[in-house]
């Protein structure tokens, strides 16, 4: 927060004395008779304390509504902001109408204004200088709202993939572990490319942890994923894959094709399909 109040403080006071600069020259150009930087040595003070009094209604604003706003809520905001504004008015009468007529020999107001109207009249110029570290505030709450809603979508996102490393159905981990020890049996020559094929999709479904993927890795799952299933069939060559895309060089979220082909083996009745099953 101190490299915003920093900058807070910065801005201020460049938009401060700008404005002030461009003020004095467009009276000296009407030939108004005011004090202006140009005519009068005490101007550069009066300006100065004013600076710094107005600076701290801008960071003000903005430390009460960045530390209120989001637990104590608008209208505790607001409150809190309004009697920080009192305060800094109360410490604006002191300095400008009570200190610096004894060190600089001039105040900002009539010696005998009336407290009410000089509340009311320094209410509104701290208000005004306050819009600044409104503004700060303002983008900081709507770049804190778009990173948490962002946040929340990545984290949906993960959620979602969790949820689907999570879908493993037990029923073909223990059909595929079955069949492999079936090959041990009777055709052991084959039971160690089957082994691998389903600790390499085993070790895909749990520690895949990318958002994306490549196609070409996706599909590569997908082929083991039925080539261990093709165990369970009595002519599992009836079961055929054919790949047709116009180009692997694609990106995918993982296991997203995966709930697609599990149905198919699901609810399919492969062994009773006449003919050639294309997937």
């Amino acid at each position: 927060m101190a490299k915003k109040l920093l900058y807070i403080f910065i801005s201020f006071m460049l938009v401060f004395f700008l404005t002030s600069f461009a003020r004095d020259i467009s009276d000296l150009a009407l030939g108004r008779q005011t004090d202006t930087w140009f005519n009068n040595s005490l101007t550069p003070i009066r300006r100065l304390i004013s600076a710094f009094i107005f600076c701290w209604c801008s960071l003000s604003a903005y430390i009460i509504f960045i530390k209120l706003y989001a637990s104590k809520g608008l209208f505790k905001s607001i409150i809190t902001f309004l009697l920080a504004l009192l305060v800094i008015i109360s410490l604006r009468y002191v300095i400008e109408q009570l200190i610096c007529p004894y060190l600089f020999g001039f105040r900002n107001y009539p010696k005998k204004v009336r407290l009410y109207y000089y509340y009311l009249d320094s209410f509104w110029y701290c208000f005004y200088y306050s819009i600044l570290g409104l503004a700060f505030f303002f983008f900081d709450f709507v770049r804190k709202k778009e990173l948490e809603q962002k946040e929340a979508q990545l984290q949906n996102r993960i959620a979602e993939l969790s949820f689907l490393r999570a879908q493993i159905n037990p029923h073909f981990l223990f059909n595929s572990i079955n069949n492999i020890y079936a090959l041990v049996a009777t055709a052991p020559q084959k039971a160690l490319p089957v082994l691998d094929q389903l600790s390499t999709l085993i070790r895909y479904m749990l520690y895949e942890d990318q958002e994306r993927v490549p196609l070409k890795k996706e599909l590569k799952y997908l082929i083991d994923y039925i080539e261990l299933h093709r165990l369970r069939y009595v002519k599992p060559e009836r079961i055929e894959v054919n790949l047709s895309l116009e180009s692997m060089n694609l990106y995918i979220a993982p296991l997203l094709l995966l709930p697609f082909v599990e149905n198919l083996f699901k609810h399919a009745e492969l062994d009773l399909v006449l003919g050639v099953f294309e997937t």
